[in-house]
């Protein structure tokens, strides 16, 4: 397993397009990504059309413009009445679509779609519904742009005050201790 310290948000992608095999290879880990009861309801959209990726880089005021130059994009969505836990499992299948990418050597970037809004109030949802001819019933949780990074950026240094996030057993306020 690689060092996912270093695995960080990417933005800026080469104009290099991602191959088949390697996209295959991360749509299979999104395939089997964990579910609620295994009842494995997430759905994905793949983007590699430029055209397309540009109108989804309007879907959020300027924290989406990078989907522009992404060779790729998948879209995590799913149909929310079978289940009643349709968020977490699409957030463990974004996930996953990061790990996967990650481990392939590409660099990722989450665009939180659910609950957000464009520019001039428009659900950000509704209009990538539009795009992509989503039905009413759907409800779109993220895009992951994927690429190979054209960025260099420093891995995550873990700091002495994050071992305070962690509980052994049950929860102790780490402050009443200092």
């Amino acid at each position: 397993m690689k060092d996912f310290l270093r695995r960080r948000g990417v933005k800026k992608y080469k104009d290099q397009a991602i191959e088949q095999e390697v996209l295959d290879s991360i749509l299979e880990n999104a395939l089997v990504a964990p579910t609620s009861t295994s009842r494995k309801l997430c759905e994905f959209i793949v983007i590699t059309d430029r055209e397309i990726l540009k109108q989804l880089s309007a879907c959020r005021d300027q924290r989406s413009q990078f989907l522009a130059d992404a060779p790729a994009a998948i879209v995590v969505l799913s149909e929310t009445e079978v289940s009643d836990v349709w968020i977490e499992d699409l957030t463990i299948a974004a996930y996953t679509i990061q790990l996967a990418a990650y481990d392939e050597g590409l660099g990722t970037c989450w665009t939180q779609i659910r609950n957000r809004k464009r520019s001039n109030h428009e659900s950000a949802e509704d209009y990538i519904k539009t795009i992509l001819n989503i039905p009413d019933n759907y409800e779109v949780e993220c895009i992951v742009a994927l690429g190979y990074s054209d960025e260099e950026k420093e891995p995550y240094i873990r700091k002495e005050t994050d071992c305070e996030r962690i509980h052994i057993n049950m929860y102790h306020d780490t402050s009443e201790m200092a």
